[in-house]
């Protein structure tokens, strides 16, 4: 029988969390035989080995691609997928029983939909840091992404693969923001919609330097993006302004972000030093046409 839903989940480096996710897939509430796991190395070392996407329980490939980019893996993935829906997540997250059924149900509930978003929940300590409190307000602000921005980050991403053929695919090109450049495109076709009962669960970064990886990996995204689209210097001159002086994110932490108090104001220096570095890294970027 064909799947009527292909899972993608590209992976680099990273198999011990994937045996995680993978489990979690394991316990999905929808019939086993309805749905398949697409797995994609891209270029692990070592790579990743049939044995370690092995399962008893549902039905797993495992396909390679040698372009360094998770969206070149996840167009692999995509290309080489048996069902009609497909369902994106990443290889660090742990899907909810009924995360697979809820963001497909919420695609077939809405026939103008190009795609769905799920939740995206942070993975905490009891007594989070600072670098852990800011990942809660800001690690996947999902239902911003999905009403403001017209994406859905693909660590929890729904759409059919109708779509996505038509879309023409993530931009293999790019190490980040392709998720955001897809869903530009997929939205001349349908709206974005947001369905919170997918959840998947993330680990949160925990310190300085994992936050500054990701701040300097997707503003090289938005700059790669931007390029072609002939950045204008006023703009980004407005957004080094609005990063330099965080005024509307700091209102918007303290008086729209729910969530425990104590945990904002652990936030808050982390907003303001992420915010400063930003602004750093594109007035560089404004100077040197280089991140």
């Amino acid at each position: 029988m064909r799947p009527q839903i292909s899972i993608i989940i590209p992976v680099k480096d990273d198999t011990a969390r994937l045996a995680k996710c993978l489990k979690a897939l394991e316990r999905q509430t929808l019939p086993k035989d309805i749905f398949e796991v697409i797995v994609i190395d891209n270029n692990s070392s070592p790579p990743v080995s049939e044995n370690a996407v092995k399962s008893e329980i549902i039905n797993i490939r495992l396909l390679k691609e040698s372009i360094n980019s998770s969206f070149a893996a996840r167009n692999n993935g995509a290309q080489n997928a048996l069902g009609d829906f497909l369902a994106f997540t990443d290889a660090d997250t742990i899907p909810d029983p009924n995360w697979l059924n809820s963001g497909v149900e919420s695609l077939k509930a809405n026939r103008y939909a190009a795609f769905s978003g799920g939740k995206v929940e942070m993975i905490l300590p009891k007594k989070p840091d600072a670098v852990e409190c800011f990942e809660y307000f800001y690690g996947f602000d999902q239902v911003r992404y999905i009403k403001k921005h017209h994406f859905a980050v693909t660590a929890n991403m729904f759409t059919t693969k109708e779509m996505f053929i038509k879309t023409g695919g993530f931009n293999s090109g790019l190490k980040s923001g392709g998720d955001k450049d897809w869903g530009e495109r997929a939205i001349k076709y349908g709206k974005g919609i947001y369905c919170s009962q997918a959840v998947v669960k993330h680990p949160a970064r925990k310190n300085w330097d994992e936050l500054k990886t990701k701040i300097e990996r997707t503003l090289g995204g938005y700059v790669q993006i931007n390029l072609n689209r002939k950045i204008s210097k006023t703009k980004m001159l407005a957004e080094i302004t609005g990063d330099m002086f965080p005024v509307r994110q700091v209102m918007d932490l303290f008086f729209i972000k729910k969530g425990p108090f104590f945990w904002k104001i652990k936030a808050l220096p982390v907003l303001i030093r992420l915010k400063l570095y930003r602004s750093y890294l594109k007035l560089k970027f404004l100077l040197t046409m280089k991140i």
